[in-house]
């Protein structure tokens, strides 16, 4: 469980910085950022997910 949640955070704190660059920029668009934000947070995990089980067969 620390192994995959740290797989997760570690690519979300990445790109938490272009983001917060985006956002101090263009902040009218903080619906946009927060859909982008989301789905890369959900498609990063889904992937690793999947790698990891890969990985255990």
């Amino acid at each position: 469980m620390k192994k995959t949640l740290l797989q997760v955070m570690i690519p979300v704190a990445i790109l938490m910085i272009p983001l917060r660059i985006l956002y101090s920029n263009y902040p009218k668009l903080l619906w946009l950022w927060t859909i982008l934000y989301f789905s890369i947070g959900f498609t990063s995990s889904y992937v690793i997910k999947k790698l990891d089980k890969k990985g255990k067969k």
